[in-house]
């Protein structure tokens, strides 16, 4: 366990035993996996995964994680609070594991202009009894628990309160969206494939259109070359506005999948 989270040092450049010693620490078992290990390196103590655990810190952060949910946390470290100090801002998150986490943080960052000075993402099979306590966690193998997502990041330090809640807000509603997109991603091929049925079976009102031309988009579209964020059918209606797309209910799936109490579409004109 200590040669893995050795080796996630090594790997991360940061040159500092200290990471070894909380990375020691992580959780029921010391198992780790650097899927990614980025950035960073100084003097701080780089205590990436250890505020994960219970003990010093903020306990028991990933002790507890109803299924299907994120956890989100922010602070600012100091001795005796955490055990550990930084002139950082500290973000730690706790999910399901799945893709797109690192980069869509690191753009929500990116569009606050703060730096990221530290990134470690450890992923672990993780078992939790029906109350969602965690009961083990170790290094992915066989893959046979499911696999979560340990993120720590040190930015820049964000003293205003504010604005540190504004971060963490969409933070949150990023993570949200990511999970949408992702559960569902099955569901929107489908839809694609019924549109290109459809496509076939019944002939478009404008004879000048290429059915064919149409349904090799939607086959290159449907191969992965195209992230699916949501989607969402319509009826084209009659309004005392004009015409209106209005919402099928039921049919949203990704991050169109809840859109409230809306009727129309916004964004049609």
């Amino acid at each position: 366990a200590l040669g893995d989270a050795e080796a996630v040092a090594e790997l991360g450049e940061l040159g500092d035993h200290r990471l070894v010693v909380f990375l020691e620490h992580l959780g029921a078992h010391r198992h780790l996996q650097h899927d990614v290990v980025g950035i960073g390196a100084g003097p701080e103590p780089a205590c990436a995964v250890a505020p994960h655990r219970g003990g010093s810190g903020p306990p028991g952060f990933a002790r507890g994680r109803p299924a299907r949910q994120h956890q989100v946390r922010a602070y600012h470290p100091d001795f005796e609070r955490h055990g550990w100090q930084s002139t950082h801002t500290a973000i730690e998150i706790v999910n399901d594991d799945m893709p797109f986490l690192i980069d869509s943080v690191a753009m929500l960052l990116a569009r606050h202009n703060l730096t990221l000075h530290l990134l470690v993402h450890p992923v672990l099979e993780v078992e939790r009894d029906a109350d969602a306590r965690l009961l083990d966690a170790r290094r992915t193998g066989e893959r046979n628990l499911p696999l979560e997502s340990l993120i720590h990041l040190q930015i820049d330090r964000i003293s205003d309160a504010a604005q540190l809640a504004t971060v963490v807000a969409e933070l949150e509603q990023v993570l949200t969206d990511i999970r949408l997109a992702v559960e569902d991603e099955p569901a929107m091929r489908r839809e694609l494939q019924d549109i290109q049925a459809e496509l076939q079976q019944a002939p478009l009102p404008d004879g000048k259109l290429d059915v064919n031309e149409i349904s090799a988009f939607l086959d290159w579209v449907n191969a992965r070359h195209f992230l699916l964020l949501g989607y969402c059918a319509y009826d084209l209606v009659r309004t005392d506005d004009g015409d209106a797309l209005r919402i099928v209910p039921g049919s949203g799936h990704g991050i169109l999948r809840n859109q409230g109490d809306k009727t129309y579409s916004a964004s049609f004109a």
